[in-house]
């Protein structure tokens, strides 16, 4: 709701019309917190970023934070409950990691109309078609995911808004609850006709 969006961007000091980075994941080496903070602190992007989640590497993040001089644009803000509220005050999720699965949270940003730029590890790629649906860059790619980010910032609104349309009718096409339903019905089909033709032939 309007209400809650309102709030958090209270609670994290985010002026109206400020750009928001969110990265969501646990702070551990694997998720490239690290590489991402290195292409930030080269770009001039202005507005806040957002560091959601918890983990082992929280002291030494905030201090790459602080060597940097990025901490009137980073905020650290632990563990949450809300990502999916976060995601809507989110414009850009970031998800640098090293390696992944299948990332959920992915899904959950295409979803909520939230661009997503990752790296081309797992089975990100699988999800996210280079500036089709998002935007993928090569894990320690430092000059690409800086130049990646800066683009989505200064895209007009039309660009970005075919990116959002893309990206929500990928989620649609490969993981409508329809489509489950119907590929589990229709295995299950398969299986009660042939255990029938079974019985009586």
């Amino acid at each position: 709701t309007e209400d809650r969006r309102k709030i958090l961007k209270e609670e994290f000091g985010i002026k109206e019309g400020e750009k928001v980075i969110a990265v969501i994941g646990r702070l551990v080496l694997q998720k490239g917190h690290a590489f991402f903070l290195d292409a930030l602190s080269r770009s001039d992007l202005a507005g806040k970023v957002l560091i959601v989640g918890d983990g082992p590497l929280k002291n030494s993040l905030s201090s790459i934070v602080n060597s940097l001089s990025l901490d009137d644009k980073v905020i650290f803000t632990g563990f949450r409950k809300d990502v999916q509220e976060i995601l809507g005050i989110t414009d850009i999720l970031v998800l640098p990691s090293s390696r992944e699965g299948l990332p959920m949270v992915i899904l959950e940003a295409m979803v909520a109309g939230v661009i997503v730029v990752a790296t081309a590890v797992g089975g990100t790629p699988e999800l996210v078609e280079d500036g089709v649906n998002g935007f993928l860059v090569e894990y320690g790619d430092v000059e690409g995911l800086k130049k990646k980010l800066e683009d989505i910032v200064n895209a007009d609104s039309s660009r970005l808004n075919e990116v959002r349309q893309a990206a929500r009718k990928t989620v649609e096409e490969k993981f409508s609850l329809e489509k489950m339903v119907a590929e589990h019905e229709g295995i299950y089909k398969e299986l009660t006709s042939s255990r029938v033709t079974s019985s009586t032939s």
